[in-house]
């Protein structure tokens, strides 16, 4: 047998929330349900200890290497509810170790961005990822725990929603040997219809202005705690609020003279509030992305088919006369 060489496009990818940090949600058998992810990738955070202790000659001793942590990038193309309406997207553990609450009732699933009873309100993610070696059922197979960490929404008129993801998990070793590959999914989880943007919508002043793309990022801050006393792995991964790192994002407005009147115009210290909505759907399932109190920073001309754009970069603020806050981003699946 040949050595196996592992593919650049064949993986699996699983993901469910954590019963308990760290806990594996799958009880160390294979998962059933997978993602169409677009790509996934996961990388080692290792520290170097150098020795600098003094010798004779130019020479160096060998450093010690500890593991610390992983890095885990994705990006997933949005799909609607899982079964009926009142069910949460299968990609919902994604939202919820992002710190997005989630509340679901007879007709919806509604994710909010919180920052209290983090552990039983918004679990962290376990990921069982499999790299499938070519022309063999052999796999190696990692699992991804205690994960946490940002996500961003890409929006443009007429194409695929998708929400990326940079995480932090904790460390674990890569498999030393392959194992058997789990069955072909005969269907994704992930890989029902797409969600495109069908309408994106700014409001100002009462009134509507048409936006061609828009980009928004979470923008927390990631905690990582270790016990010093034991080793130098992360023990615990959070995500915490700056003051100074609210919601926010960009979005691309036209060049028509409304928006020239009436929003370019009075981008100053008063910068006048606004509500963003941005929908996408499949023609039966759709997502409803509502912020609704925001700020322009600035702007940035660009060109577009022979015409001006201007890319406005925007925070996000909680609406503090709605239930008190905690809601700079709403995203309600229907």
């Amino acid at each position: 047998m040949t050595d196996g060489i592992l593919s650049a496009q064949e993986k699996m990818v699983a993901v469910d929330s954590e019963t308990g940090y760290d806990t594996d949600p799958w009880s160390g058998s294979d998962p059933t349900e997978w993602l169409a992810f677009e790509n996934f990738d996961v990388s080692a955070n290792i520290a170097e200890h150098q020795d600098q202790r003094i010798l004779a000659t130019h020479d160096t001793l060998p450093s010690e290497f500890v593991g610390q942590s992983l890095g885990v990038s994705w990006t997933l193309p949005l799909t609607g509810k899982s079964a009926a309406a009142g069910t949460a997207p299968d990609w919902a553990a994604l939202l919820k170790s992002a710190n997005f609450e989630e509340t679901l009732d007879v007709s919806s699933a509604l994710y909010k961005p919180i920052t209290s009873d983090l552990s039983t309100r918004v679990p962290s993610a376990h990921f069982a990822y499999y790299m499938v070696e070519k022309g063999h059922d052999q796999a190696r197979k990692m699992l991804i725990g205690g994960t946490r960490g940002n996500r961003t929404f890409t929006f443009n008129q007429g194409e695929w929603a998708k929400m990326t993801g940079e995480d932090t998990a904790l460390f674990t070793p890569f498999p030393s040997t392959p194992q058997a590959k789990p069955s072909n999914p005969t269907e994704y989880t992930g890989g029902k219809s797409l969600l495109r943007v069908q309408g994106m919508t700014l409001s100002v002043g009462g009134t509507n202005y048409a936006v061609a793309g828009c980009e928004v990022q979470t923008n927390w801050s990631v905690g990582e705690d270790s016990d010093l006393t034991a080793d130098e792995m992360v023990d615990y991964i959070s995500l915490y609020r700056e003051r100074t790192s609210p919601i926010g994002g960009s979005l691309t407005l036209r060049g028509k003279s409304a928006a020239l009147n009436n929003i370019i115009s009075q981008l100053t210290s008063s910068s006048p509030t606004f509500e963003l909505v941005i929908t996408v759907s499949d023609g039966t399932d759709s997502i409803e992305f509502k912020m609704p109190v925001c700020q322009f920073t600035g702007y940035t001309p660009s060109a577009s088919n022979g015409s001006t754009n201007f890319d406005l970069p925007f925070i996000a603020h909680g609406d503090l006369t709605d239930g008190g806050g905690e809601n700079a981003l709403q995203i309600k699946c229907t």
